[in-house]
């Protein structure tokens, strides 16, 4: 079969993109995460209050842990058993090592079924623990901004229902004859729908403290540029 000449379309491309660096962004390491979790906590605090920016960082917390910890999913992903030669013994078993957890920068020491004092392990588990500590650090960080969205939902949903009302009705207007529809506005709509709704989903896992309001404002406007490319869309024949 023939290559094609024409070049994938630049959404593919941006999906390809988009998913070598979902692999690549945990080698920044769980520690730098971390001090960026604390900062974004510390802002949810200023902007919301005590009470609510404290239940917003809470509910996110008891997510992670019933999602990653309760369910022992993180302790799988990131332990190592070690087994010892078999001992003699009367029932002929092998006696096994209590379970070690090791990760790069300490964040979930405390989740440590045993010691951590037993050979260093090889260079690739290094890696596999630097990646994947830092793999649930971002975790714990969409979790987080979830939980601000969350937070919104009760604000959010008035305002979509208003523009999407508000472009609805333009569109009616424009098709008995009220103005013409505008090509551009349309093809803008469209695209800020697109870009909006996907730096949204990006933004969860954003490894950097961002002003707590990033993803709801990222919502809005992809609801926006749903309404504008709904006001200028061409009346079917």
């Amino acid at each position: 079969m023939p290559p094609s000449k024409q070049p994938a379309p630049l959404a593919g491309q941006l999906i390809i993109a988009a998913f070598f660096l979902a692999l690549v962004l945990p080698f920044i390491g769980s520690k730098y995460i971390n001090g960026q979790i604390q900062k974004e906590q510390g802002l949810e605090l200023v902007l919301y209050g005590d009470a609510q920016g404290g239940y917003i960082n809470n509910r996110a917390d008891e997510w992670f842990r019933l999602w990653s910890m309760k369910s022992g999913l993180m302790l799988k992903a990131i332990h190592v058993a070690e087994t010892k030669p078999a001992a003699p013994q009367a029932d002929s078993a092998a006696a096994v090592k209590p379970i070690v957890i090791r990760d790069s920068a300490g964040r979930f020491g405390a989740l440590s079924g045993g010691d951590n004092t037993s050979s260093s392990p090889s260079r690739m588990r290094r890696v596999w623990y630097w990646w994947v500590t830092a793999a649930f650090a971002l975790c714990y960080f969409a979790l987080l901004r979830l939980s601000t969205l969350v937070y919104w939902i009760p604000m959010l949903v008035p305002l979509c229902v208003a523009i999407i009302t508000t472009g609805n009705t333009v569109r009616r207007l424009k098709w008995h004859g009220f103005g013409g529809v505008n090509p551009f506005r349309y093809r803008a709509g469209i695209r800020l729908t697109n870009w909006m709704a996907g730096l949204a989903v990006g933004m969860l896992f954003m490894p950097g403290a961002l002003p707590p309001v990033t993803v709801p404002a990222c919502v809005l406007l992809s609801v926006a540029g749903m309404a504008m490319a709904m006001g200028h869309r061409q009346k079917p024949a």
